[in-house]
């Protein structure tokens, strides 16, 4: 019964076991079917929306549904994305330039790429929840931009070239009378970093087609305005007043206007131009002016006897000159405080000199002989002419002299000095004076009184003892009155001669020079410290001469020849005191000249 029950049982599970796999295969086979029909669908959408952009996207605010990538470049070739230009404003200038003319570039293929791609991410059957949300809710796609930096940066340099002003600055212009200024000119700039900035962030604006940007003119003023011209040319009309060179006190010189005007110029200065003077310009006048101060240096002397002993040595004394720089220099030092008012217009400037030492120190000298001073000296300054050997029988006695010593308490002899006169040893026929008349050329040697009266001029004021003196039978006018000093022989034997004595304790030494219308005697010797004074020439019993004229067939007619001046005769007294150190009277002397009336005598030719 136990297998019996067991039997019975089993049929009944097989048949609800076979019940159950229908529902399920049934249900299995209509989500199956479903799932087949999804896919199909699926498949189908995206094979039809294949190289299309699926329904829902938008570019920039466009549906663009279905459109293929060419459709779409046609379709956003076309859309306007704002700004689509700008409007630049600089100061008065206004100009409107296109976007793409600025660097700004839209990025097309973006949002291309970006729409073709919107709901194909996982494939056509994940992507299903993908298209239904873009389908129900759109799904928008950006048109981007952007900018090109180096091309809006040469649009803006461009630009900027466009717009420049160059600043120009008053120039001052020389003229015949001064300087005038032309008119300056301000400039301007664009500030290129500023307008690239801002032009930039307008093209970033999308909410005006046009946008607007103000780009402000940056300002350039000239360097030189017109005070700061003005202010140069007065400074410069103060510098060129005429300006005075000072050497000492008594010396000066002028340089004119026109001169310091040739040689302004206008310098860069931190507040404007500044005139200054160019010194080259100095140069000619400041020559010149040099040649009138410079002197050269006396150089030591060292005096020698006709043996050729050295007697002793006279020091030199400094030159000058004029430092040419360094006075040009004091010039525009002057100038340059008259341009700024500091000093009176007319301030003058000061000659600067520089020292010429002798070429032989005197402590140099001093280490081969002792010093001597000069202590009496005389020039006298004749006419070449046939009266005096045409200057011949005046030189050669003060070349025979020159190089005499005359030891203490020995005789200067004229004649014994100068030795005789021939016409071997260069002397020619000179004049004399015969019967208080003047013969041109009656005697060899004539004129020979020009180098004794010098020699004794030079004698008394050195204070030495006069000898022998004699006066000329008429006052000869380039002679000292009443100290002329004849000398004469007849038929070689002395008749009139000068002589002096050397009383003092120290040797003299006799120094003759000459030229073509000159002769002078210098007496050196260690100074003995005498003082000489001199009586104004006293004068009495003149007689006056009278003039005459001659007519002569010597002469062709209208000819004329002075033969001889007409000369007052007069008695003149002169007197000499020599004093010591001490002030004691060393010698007392009186020279007393009677001079002859000679009347004037002129030829007129008549031949």
């Amino acid at each position: 019964m136990a297998v019996t029950s067991v039997t019975e049982e089993r049929p009944q599970r097989l048949r609800r076991m076979r019940i159950l796999p229908r529902r399920f295969v049934l249900a299995t086979l209509a989500v199956l079917a479903v799932v087949a029909v999804a896919l199909l669908a699926a498949f189908a959408f995206d094979r039809l929306y294949a190289g299309r952009v699926l329904p829902g996207v938008s570019v920039a605010g466009v549906d663009v549904s279905g459109l293929t990538a060419d459709e779409l470049v046609a379709r956003l070739q076309a859309l306007p994305v704002a700004p689509e230009a700008v409007e630049i404003v600089t100061g008065d200038s206004r100009v409107s330039v296109g976007s793409a003319g600025l660097g700004r570039r839209v990025d097309i293929d973006g949002a291309i790429a970006a729409a073709l791609a919107a709901g194909r991410v996982a494939g056509p059957l994940a992507d299903v929840p993908e298209r239904f949300a873009m389908w129900r809710d759109g799904r928008p796609v950006d048109l981007a931009t952007s900018v090109d930096r180096p091309a809006l940066a040469a649009w803006v340099a461009a630009r900027a070239e466009e717009l420049r002003v160059t600043a120009v600055s008053a120039q001052i212009v020389a003229t015949t009378n001064g300087w005038v200024a032309t008119v300056p000119r301000e400039g301007q700039f664009l500030d290129e970093a500023a307008a690239v900035k801002a032009i930039d962030a307008a093209l970033a604006d999308r909410t005006a087609a046009t946008a607007h940007v103000e780009l402000p003119m940056t300002a350039v003023p000239p360097q030189v305005a017109n005070e700061d011209a003005a202010r140069a040319i007065a400074a410069a009309e103060r510098m060129v007043l005429p300006l005075t060179v000072n050497f000492r006190d008594d010396a000066t010189w002028t340089i004119p206007t026109a001169t310091l005007r040739a040689g302004i110029r206008f310098e860069d200065g931190d507040e404007g131009p500044v005139p200054v003077i160019n010194t080259d310009v100095l140069t000619p006048t400041l020559t010149g002016i040099a040649k009138d101060i410079a002197r050269p240096a006396n150089e030591t002397m060292i005096l020698r006897s006709k043996t050729g002993k050295t007697f002793g040595f006279v020091p030199g004394k400094n030159g000058r000159n004029v430092d040419i720089a360094a006075t040009a220099g004091q010039i525009a030092d002057v100038l340059a405080e008259r341009s700024e008012g500091s000093v009176e217009s007319d301030a003058p400037a000061p000659v600067v000199l520089s020292v010429l030492p002798p070429e032989l120190s005197a402590a140099e000298a001093a280490m081969s002989t002792h010093q001597v001073s000069l202590v009496g000296a005389w020039t006298t300054r004749f006419v070449s002419s046939e009266k005096n050997g045409f200057g011949n029988n005046i030189r050669i006695p003060a070349r025979l002299i020159n190089g005499t010593v005359v030891g203490p308490g020995q005789v200067f002899d004229f004649w014994r000095t100068v030795g005789p006169v021939t016409f071997a040893r260069g002397f020619r026929m000179g004049g004399i004076i015969e019967s208080g008349r003047t013969n041109p050329n009656g005697a060899i040697g004539g004129g020979i009184c020009s180098a004794s009266t010098t020699m004794f001029n030079a004698a008394i004021r050195a204070g030495y003892q006069v000898l022998e003196r004699d006066q000329h039978s008429y006052y000869i006018n380039r002679y000292p009155l009443g100290l002329d000093a004849t000398v004469s022989k007849y038929h070689g034997k002395i008749a009139q001669n000068m002589r002096f004595r050397n009383d003092t304790a120290n040797s003299l030494y006799i120094r003759g020079l000459s030229g073509s219308n000159w002769v002078r005697f210098e007496i050196y010797s260690v100074p003995n410290g005498r003082t000489v004074t001199f009586s104004r020439p006293a004068v009495s019993n003149v007689r006056k001469a009278i003039d005459t004229t001659v007519r002569t067939s010597s002469l062709k007619r209208g000819q004329t020849k002075r033969v001889e001046y007409p000369t007052n005769g007069m008695d003149v007294v002169v007197y000499r005191t020599v004093r010591n150190t001490s002030g004691a009277v060393i010698h007392s002397d009186r020279w007393v000249s009677h001079y002859i009336r000679v009347d004037g005598v002129l030829l007129v030719g008549t031949g």
